[in-house]
């Protein structure tokens, strides 16, 4: 499955429960208006309506996200950006050179096809949190 293909199913199925929770209050009201007229019939008494529970705040506006480039496309980047980077530097410098944030996976397989290309050398193994550190051979 796609990252594209989840958010669409994940978007249908908020949908579909949108409209279920709709179709839910829409019965409620129905059926306690029925039962507001027997008391009513019944008693002669007025009967006031329960406030519903507040729906639910709409999901915020999805972010549009560009669309998703190609390991080549990346590559080319990258290469064309590696002379304007630091001495040394790490994936968050890659990004802000090139100006997006490319798929992770592809990113550390071209990073590491360079070092072992000899184009790059790994200054410093990144551990855990800390990103590794990388220098123009």
């Amino acid at each position: 499955m796609t990252r594209d293909e989840y958010e669409a199913r994940k978007r249908r199925l908020e949908g579909e429960l949108r409209s279920g929770m709709e179709l839910l209050e829409a019965a409620f009201q129905t059926q306690f208006r029925a039962l507001e007229m027997v008391w009513m019939g019944a008693s002669g008494e007025p009967v006031s309506m329960p406030q519903a529970a507040p729906a639910p705040a709409a999901p915020p506006p999805e972010e549009k996200r560009p669309a998703r480039r190609s390991v080549g496309e990346v590559y080319t980047d990258l290469v064309t950006a590696l002379p304007s980077l630091p001495e040394t530097f790490d994936r968050g410098d890659i990004c802000r050179a090139i100006g997006y944030e490319p798929d992770r996976v592809a990113l550390y397989r071209l990073m590491r096809e360079l070092v072992q290309d000899g184009t790059l050398r790994v200054q410093v193994r990144g551990e855990g949190r800390k990103a590794t550190k990388y220098r123009r051979a």
